[in-house]
């Protein structure tokens, strides 16, 4: 059997000590033996720290200070600072521990930041021209300054660029916020002039390429249409920039505006004089309507062909000067009051 024998006469196992200080034990063991033993108790009071939950500005620097029971204490920080106080503008949860000798106790506080309050919107864009009124957000900052340089709860905007603003809000902090604005011209519309022209023609109005939208009074939305009929024509369109024209023409068909009939010459002179020098040279007029005439030879072959009023035989085949002699033309068109007609008949080449 072991026996133990303690610095404050204990003869027990174990020790149950309230006083700090050297405590010393001595065993005899069942041989006999002696051995000597210390162990030294210190008693530190209990630690504590705190530091509160703190809301401040956006990336505005502020600094902590610990709250703590004990001026011997050591006091470390979870982004590895030490001290009293800590200094950061990054938000989050952050813990401080103070010890004081063996002893150590922590507090986790929060750090964020308050709401944002400055929201400018999205980038503006305006057609041909700038000048509108911009007002702040909010009407309670305590200070705002357009631009770097004017202040006031309302801008004047008149240039494109990049709008900028930077406001103080009634917490103190400062916020900035800024958007883009765009200047596009509206897009070239022209769909020509007034007009009166033959109930024949049907001219194609046309409101331009590569519109984002097109809209007529006919409610058609393509980017050409047919004037079949008399009357106000009116288109608007909006370019890929959201742009917007707007354009009218006056169409007036009328069936009498230029003779139906055509007048076929019976001959002609190509002979370079500047008279009467390709055939048939006629007065038709009716630009836009139906219009084809075939020239031939007395046995039928078919020396030349015309689409347009505008075509004329120059009396030469294949770059050769034709004979002398008659030939025979047919032609076909629909009038000014939209008739169809046609001739057929003879006419002679005369050098």
């Amino acid at each position: 059997m072991i026996a133990y024998l303690w610095s404050n006469n204990s003869i027990d196992r174990e020790i149950f000590v309230t006083q700090k200080g050297w405590y010393f034990v001595g065993i005899v063991t069942v041989n006999g033996c002696r051995s000597i033993d210390s162990v030294r108790v210190d008693h530190f009071p209990e630690v504590t720290v705190s530091v509160g939950d703190t809301i401040g500005c956006e990336n505005v620097p502020l600094t902590f200070t610990a709250v703590y029971n004990d001026a011997n204490a050591s006091i470390k920080w979870s982004n590895g600072a030490s001290g009293p106080t800590m200094t950061t503008g990054q938000s989050g949860t952050y813990t401080v521990t103070a010890t004081v000798g063996l002893c150590s106790t922590s507090d986790n506080f929060e750090f964020d930041y308050f709401p944002r309050e400055l929201e400018l919107g999205p980038d503006l864009q305006f057609c041909d021209i700038i000048d509108t009124l911009i007002s702040s957000p909010q009407n309670d900052f305590k200070s705002v300054i357009w631009n770097d340089e004017i202040p006031g709860m309302n801008y004047r905007l008149r240039e494109s660029g990049i709008l900028k603003i930077s406001v103080v809000t009634q917490n103190g902090c400062i916020e900035r916020d800024s958007l883009m604005v765009r200047l596009y011209n509206s897009p070239l519309l022209n769909l020509g002039p007034d007009t009166t022209i033959c109930l024949s023609e049907n001219p194609i109005l046309d409101a331009g390429f590569g519109m984002r939208s097109y809209k007529w009074n006919n409610g058609k939305n393509t980017q050409k249409i047919t004037a079949y009929d008399s009357g106000l024509y009116t288109v608007e369109i909006v370019s890929t920039n959201g742009c917007r024209s707007r354009d009218s023409v006056w169409i007036n068909k009328r069936k009498d505006l230029f003779p139906s009939d055509i007048y076929m010459p019976n001959a002609f002179t190509p002979n370079g004089d500047g008279l009467n020098d390709v055939y048939p040279l006629n007065q038709y007029q009716v630009k836009g309507a139906e219009y084809r005439l075939w020239v031939y030879n007395r046995w039928g072959e078919k020396l030349a062909e015309f689409a347009h009023p505008d075509g004329n035989w120059d009396g030469y085949i294949n770059g050769v000067p034709a004979q002398e002699g008659v030939y025979v033309f047919r032609v076909t068109w629909v009038g000014c009051d939209n008739q169809r007609r046609s001739l057929f008949g003879d006419f002679t080449l005369l050098r």
